[in-house]
């Protein structure tokens, strides 16, 4: 979801900079950044997001989540899903699996009933995530919710009522 980040930095009481870097030191523990050089003592990098649909045809069908207004929009999809409906999440990151949990939260608020599937690239859930065992505990949360997985897939084509995965299935 999107905040404005000036107003956190100064609630929160952390210095916010906005630019690129050039350099991170982690040993040192400097980070060269829009010419300038900055010692820390923690440093998040967040690097923003925006879309990437990997050549994927017909990305232009699909609802993307990264702000207030995209959830919003899912949340409406749902409200106006017939029951029995597929729902076709692709990734199973940290943000598909948020996803998945507000799509779960929403059926169940509109009394809706849908499938949910979760096609990954990688073959495990959070894949990045270095805790195993974290991941086994999410995948049996959202397996035990009815939720698929169709990982070490990925996804060629998209249309209204079909998802075409790269070895044509």
């Amino acid at each position: 979801l999107k905040y404005d980040l000036k107003t956190l930095s100064s609630f929160w009481n952390f210095e916010l900079h906005v630019g690129t870097v050039g350099l991170v030191d982690l040993v040192n523990k400097f980070i060269k950044f829009d010419g300038k050089t900055f010692d820390y003592d923690i440093i998040v990098l967040a690097s923003g997001s925006q879309p990437n649909f990997y050549n994927v045809i017909g990305h232009e069908n699909v609802f993307t989540a990264y702000s207030l207004e995209d959830f919003m929009k899912i949340s409406e999809m749902v409200s106006d899903l017939d029951d029995g409906s597929n729902i076709v999440v692709v990734g199973a990151g940290f943000v598909g699996l948020e996803v998945v949990g507000e799509l779960l939260d929403a059926l169940k608020f509109y009394g809706k009933r849908a499938s949910i599937s979760v096609v990954e690239l990688a073959n495990s859930i959070l894949s990045t995530y270095p805790n195993e065992m974290a991941r086994g505990i999410a995948f049996d949360y959202f397996s035990k919710k009815g939720v698929k997985f169709v990982l070490g897939q990925s996804v060629k084509l998209l249309q209204r009522d079909k998802v075409v995965f790269a070895n044509n299935n």
